[in-house]
């Protein structure tokens, strides 16, 4: 789970009520489009599962058997994506998204595979969570400079 935070309301809010605008519907409005943004680079980066069109195997008796079947493609770890609702206190404003699928956090932060006690290999992390954390730190800022400059052209400064 992941949060867009705004911080420093006293200061902020002055400078806003200085140039005619409102700072809590302006921060409410960039940290819900913050969090979207964050979001949807997180599920961009997010696998998707590939699963091949042949099955094969080995039987018990050693006959090898191989079949076609309709080709796969998963998305469970996409489709767990979701946000949270805006939350406000004094001190700040925040949003949260997730990914509810319990192995997120496996694929996310990589993990080791383990056959009878043994580890036969490791999954690389994927890290779509922190891409998308780093363009949410980026956007924010980017959000509000458009915020004060519309609000400065609005009232000619």
């Amino acid at each position: 789970m992941s949060k867009s935070e705004v911080y420093g309301f006293q200061e902020m809010s002055k400078t806003f009520k200085e140039l005619g605008g409102d700072f809590n519907t302006t921060a409410e409005r960039v940290v819900t489009l913050t969090t979207n943004k964050a979001m949807a680079v997180a599920k961009d980066n997010t696998p998707r599962g590939q699963y091949p069109d042949t099955v094969e195997f080995t039987t018990k008796d050693g006959k090898r058997v191989s079949f076609k079947v309709t080709q796969k493609v998963g998305g469970n770890l996409i489709r767990s994506w979701h946000t949270g609702n805006l939350k406000k206190t004094k001190r700040k404003i925040s949003k949260e998204f997730s990914n509810a699928a319990e192995y997120a956090m496996y694929v996310n932060n990589g993990h080791r595979i383990v056959r009878k006690g043994v580890t036969i290999g490791y999954v690389n992390p994927q890290y779509f969570l922190e891409k998308g954390l780093t363009v949410a730190e980026q956007a924010m800022d980017k959000l509000f400079q458009v915020e004060v400059e519309r609000l400065k052209k609005k009232h000619g400064l």
